[in-house]
């Protein structure tokens, strides 16, 4: 009799976490360091996905804030990054690859990436906003934008998040 009872309170139990499996939702953060527009709207499905399954997001960007009203979805926009964003535009990349300069842009790719993450990280002193969704909250995961994304892989060890996905809206990059 009491073994008909343990199974049964395992059967229920086992049942119910099947039920309730997106109750517990994960601590999740995007780092878009570079890209435009259409990199954060390429994501964008994915982040009203994972909110709508229980998932906290907030996402750290250059670009303006999408009109999502979802409770579940942060979106925090970095004057920092949003400079560094208007910097790299400056750039004409189509005129440097039909001149058969594309080598430039990599050279200037990097120093980019690295006075990227050194003005947001300075920024941060000011940007309490920024800062606040960036330090007072413990993640779970951090998806990094792979363009100008470098400083997005130091900010998720420097906050000890277990788990990192790169994303690249457009292609694999060469490195």
């Amino acid at each position: 009799m009491k073994r008909g009872r343990s199974f049964s309170s395992l059967l229920v139990i086992i049942t119910m976490s099947f039920l309730f499996q997106d109750c517990w939702g994960e601590k999740i953060l995007f780092f878009f360091g570079g890209g435009s527009f259409s990199h954060k709207n390429s994501a964008w499905p994915l982040v009203v996905k994972l909110a709508e399954r229980n998932h906290e997001v907030t996402i750290i960007s250059g670009v303006p804030k999408s009109s999502s009203t979802h409770p579940r979805i942060k979106d925090v926009v970095s004057k920092s990054l949003q400079d560094s964003i208007n910097d790299s535009f400056g750039v004409d990349r189509f005129t440097a690859r039909s001149e058969g300069k594309e080598s430039d842009l990599m050279i200037t790719y990097h120093p980019h990436c690295v006075k990227l993450c050194k003005d947001f990280l300075e920024s941060l002193k000011t940007d309490k906003d920024t800062a606040s969704h960036l330090f007072n909250t413990s993640y779970d995961l951090i998806i990094v934008n792979a363009i100008f994304g470098e400083c997005g892989f130091g900010i998720g060890h420097y906050l000890e998040i277990k788990k990192t996905i790169t994303y690249d809206s457009t292609m694999s990059l060469p490195w």
